[in-house]
């Protein structure tokens, strides 16, 4: 018995560690228009795909977003862990992004 409790703080943590890779969301490639929605200086990039799915983006910055507005775009991203506060889509956290034009 003493030594199967010994056993059980390592296995809590190696079930743990495999559940966390499991629930790790996946990139998913989304592709559509950028969008900068707001008034300057408080604009966000925006991507509205081809479904007419309007998706916040987070991790494009200020210059990158500019370059990019209004342009047929393909964005690596996976969830951000968050929904858009005025009840959209979940706001994607964009790891990748090229311009299609």
């Amino acid at each position: 018995m003493l030594s199967a409790l010994k056993k059980l703080p390592a296995a809590l943590v190696a079930s743990l560690a495999l559940a966390a890779c499991a629930a790790a969301p996946a990139n998913r490639l989304h592709h559509g228009v950028l969008h900068l929605v707001g008034n300057a200086p408080f604009v966000s990039p925006v991507l509205d795909d081809e479904q007419g799915r309007r998706w916040p983006l987070e991790g494009v910055d200020k210059a990158q977003a500019l370059a990019l507005q209004n342009r047929r775009v393909e964005v690596e991203a996976g969830p951000a862990g968050a929904k858009d506060p005025l009840g959209g889509q979940p706001i994607l956290q964009v790891r990748h992004i090229r311009p299609l034009d």
